[in-house]
């Protein structure tokens, strides 16, 4: 053994029964060590730290539950980190001048704290089901004295109940209304809590509230093509800017069909690049894509 390796493990040992964790992770970040070296994902605490959205100087506070990707938001920061850098600088810059969003898939809101600090004026409403991940939303919304609306439903095709796919940690990314995600996945080892949630479509919800939305993110774990066609005559002649996840080719290629005739145009995100496609594919590390309506382009929502 290495002894690089060995002092780490050594550290590892003495981090997990220190009882002032994030006191020493604040030192211990200072040195950019383990964050030059990845070793940071095995340096998890509990608890509020600061996020500062360089571009436009302002900052969040954020609860941290020994979850993943609050660890890495800490260590590598927002705009430019680990953790979903080819969307974070794009939503940043879209969420300044809109007036109405919709996070759909919300987990502990960190798109919707984004979208509030960036623009305190606006009305953002919060999609998030599952009962592991609403007290935890709900809580990065007080300890911020942020006003976002949440609403306690899985957005899909159908206004009504489904079968909800969950785990039973005490965190999670993954949960879904799609069997595939956790239930069919042969990778997935754990176990899968199945419960009924409320589920309503989204040209319903629009209809019911009289509010349209400017830009919208959709992230509910290979349900999107659910969600789009819940829009239904909405998505035809849509204004609003889209940013979507894509994990998979069958995803995919059902969101082509049903976006086939509709008004907009596609665009891969990577890191520090926007592309115009003509299809969403998902491919090495591209997964988000931005739909805008025809005839717009980025400049008119920035």
């Amino acid at each position: 053994m290495k002894l690089t390796s060995l002092i780490y493990r050594l550290f590892l040992n003495f981090y997990h029964i220190f009882p002032f964790k994030k006191s020493l992770l604040f030192f211990a970040k200072k040195t950019q060590y383990f964050t030059r070296n990845k070793n940071y994902r095995d340096l998890k605490f509990h608890g509020v730290f600061e996020v500062r959205i360089n571009s436009i100087k302002k900052s969040f506070k954020l609860f941290n539950w020994n979850s993943s990707i609050e660890t890495s938001i800490f260590w590598t920061g927002l705009e430019n980190g680990d953790w979903e850098p080819e969307t974070i600088p794009i939503w940043v810059k879209l969420c300044k001048n809109a007036n109405v969003v919709f996070d759909i898939g919300a987990n502990t809101g960190i798109y919707s704290l984004i979208a509030r600090t960036c623009n305190p004026k606006s009305t953002i409403i919060a999609f998030e089901p599952s009962d592991l991940i609403i007290s935890k939303f709900k809580s990065n919304m007080d300890i911020n004295n942020y006003n976002v609306s949440l609403v306690e439903k899985g957005i899909s095709n159908l206004s009504g109940k489904k079968v909800f796919y969950d785990v039973e940690n005490n965190h999670q990314t993954s949960a879904s209304l799609d069997p595939e995600k956790l239930k069919n996945f042969k990778n997935f080892s754990g176990k899968i809590r199945e419960y009924q949630i409320e589920t309503i479509r989204l040209d319903d919800f629009i209809i019911q509230n009289n509010i349209y939305p400017d830009l919208i993110k959709i992230d509910v774990e290979l349900h999107e093509p659910e969600v789009l066609e819940g829009m239904g005559n909405y998505l035809i002649n849509c204004q609003s800017a889209i940013i979507i996840e894509v994990l998979t080719l069958g995803v995919a290629e059902r969101l082509n069909q049903i976006l086939k005739n509709s008004n907009f145009q596609f665009f891969s995100l990577e890191k520090d690049k926007i592309e115009k496609v003509y299809e969403l594919t998902p491919k090495g590390t591209i997964y988000n894509y931005l739909l805008l309506p025809k005839g717009k382009n980025l400049n008119d929502f920035i």
